[in-house]
């Protein structure tokens, strides 16, 4: 429980100071509750539901138990910078019915004091949102975002529901339906510290990732929201894109050579 105070205390210490935090404990055996419990601010709604293991419900249920105008996440490693929550309403309310993507540093576990001394010193606002083809992006596997820059008006869950929970981890499809329905922006600043763990990817990690984009695609196809041509155009440059990352264990670079030919066929047809 050592980094979660760290981003407990990076969401109390926000500029922006009107807000609620949800927090949705899945079980954990790291004495969470204790350090919840040090905290008297009536921001805090703190929810343990026992272990479900299945991200996807975690965060529904976070957003099941949201009254905000505006939603955003924070997992519970990662660090957000002082104004965060304040550059980011002021864009949304320049442009509304948009939501937010920004930049963001990843660090190693032991660089997070590094890590955050180079967020502190960055001065938000500088800069103009962009727009971008987030949708366009995402099936074309050129958009790299994490959910803790994500802010998006709470009214969009009347349209695209939640996260898809067949699946663990499916922010990638959330997006993918958001950024169909809603414009996005993206700002090109640095708002948020992601903490890894690891710095070496598992092989088992990269499947994971590889199969949320398959639901991403199978998902938008079965809703018509985009043709068989880019579907299978998305599939097949999916797999090359996973297919060059070194170090790529040989039976799953084998079993992607063979979805692949299947794809180039399919494309062909």
């Amino acid at each position: 429980a050592s980094l979660r105070p760290r981003a407990l205390n990076s969401i109390l210490n926000q500029s922006f100071t009107d807000f609620d935090i949800i927090i949705i404990n899945d079980g954990s055996t790291d004495a969470t509750d204790k350090v919840i419990g040090e905290y008297d601010d009536p921001r805090i709604h703190y929810h343990n539901i026992g272990h479900i293991g299945n991200i996807s419900s975690v965060r529904n249920i976070g957003l099941s138990k949201s009254k905000g105008k505006y939603i955003a996440f924070i997992d519970s490693d990662d660090i957000w910078h002082k104004d965060k929550l304040q550059t980011q309403l002021k864009i949304l309310k320049e442009n509304e019915g948009s939501f937010l993507l920004t930049d963001y540093i990843v660090c190693e576990v032991e660089e997070v004091n590094i890590g955050f001394q180079n967020l502190s010193d960055i001065k938000l606002g500088i800069k103009a949102a962009q727009s971008i083809d987030a949708f366009l992006l995402l099936i074309n596997n050129k958009l790299a975002f994490y959910p803790s820059t994500l802010i998006f008006p709470s009214i969009f869950l009347q349209k695209i529901d939640g996260l898809d929970e067949s699946v663990s981890v499916s922010e990638m499809e959330f997006i993918g339906r958001m950024s169909f329905h809603f414009p996005p922006l993206f700002l090109n600043e640095k708002t948020t510290i992601i903490v890894k763990h690891d710095s070496n990817i598992s092989n088992q990690d990269l499947r994971k990732n590889f199969d949320e984009k398959y639901l991403l695609l199978d998902n938008l196809l079965n809703k018509s929201m985009i043709s068989n041509q880019q579907y299978n155009k998305s599939k097949l440059e999916h797999h090359l894109s996973y297919m060059a990352i070194p170090g790529l264990e040989k039976k799953v670079f084998k079993s992607m050579i063979k979805e692949s030919w299947s794809l180039c066929v399919s494309v062909k047809d």
